[in-house]
């Protein structure tokens, strides 16, 4: 009798186990990043965890959405890549995309739970239009000039607020008083700036007051 229970739940748990696909879908990034504010090219990427061993995927499929509008869906795809995969749609300039992946095993051959949604938002190089902001009064002692700006939202309700910042080398960003990125130093990379000059992207919304 003991055998025969013994047998029985181990069909169960195996039922159980298979029931779907034994992949899941973590650590979505792009541009080996997670849920970057700017990437220049957008290159997605994903993990898989499982409990069994040697399961792999098969194929994937990828939905991107940009707000609640529907970017690109790629339907299934052949394939057993999960880094470098560039979406097959023309993004905007400065726009946040949010995205998620599901695969398929090469075991049975299932389709795993989609992945929870990550974003990222693109580059605005082609759609560039500021001014370079100077005091006029330069003085050479002066290795640090500080840049102050006062604006108003009007009471409006902001969704997404992002600061582009290019300092011509390193710089801080305050917004109402508070350093807003402390871990980052030396940022943006020192570059030849006749000939490039790099930018940061900072998302500010939770610092806006009314």
């Amino acid at each position: 009798m003991k055998k025969t229970i013994l047998a029985i739940a181990l069909v169960c748990m195996s039922a159980c186990l298979w029931a779907g696909s034994p992949l899941k879908v973590k650590n979505l990034s792009c541009s080996d990043q997670k849920n970057p504010l700017c990437v220049e090219n957008v290159r997605l990427g994903w993990q898989l965890e499982s409990n069994l061993r040697g399961v792999g995927q098969v194929a994937y499929e990828l939905q991107l959405y940009c707000g609640k509008t529907p970017v690109w869906k790629s339907g299934r795809v052949e394939s057993k890549e999960q880094v470098n995969v560039v979406p097959l749609v023309t993004l905007d300039a400065g726009k946040n995309y949010t995205w998620r992946v599901r695969v398929w095993d090469d075991a049975q051959g299932k389709a795993s739970e989609w992945s929870e949604w990550a974003s990222f938002g693109t580059n605005i190089d082609e759609a560039w239009s500021a001014k370079w902001i100077s005091t006029g009064q330069q003085k050479k002692e002066d290795a640090l000039p500080y840049i102050r700006k006062t604006f108003g939202v009007g009471g409006k309700k902001i969704n997404r607020a992002i600061v582009y910042l290019c300092g011509l080398g390193a710089s801080d960003l305050y917004f109402n008083g508070a350093l807003v990125d402390p871990a980052r130093i030396l940022d943006p990379a020192q570059t030849d700036y006749e000939k490039r000059a790099l930018y940061s992207a900072f998302d500010v919304t939770k610092l806006l007051l009314p």
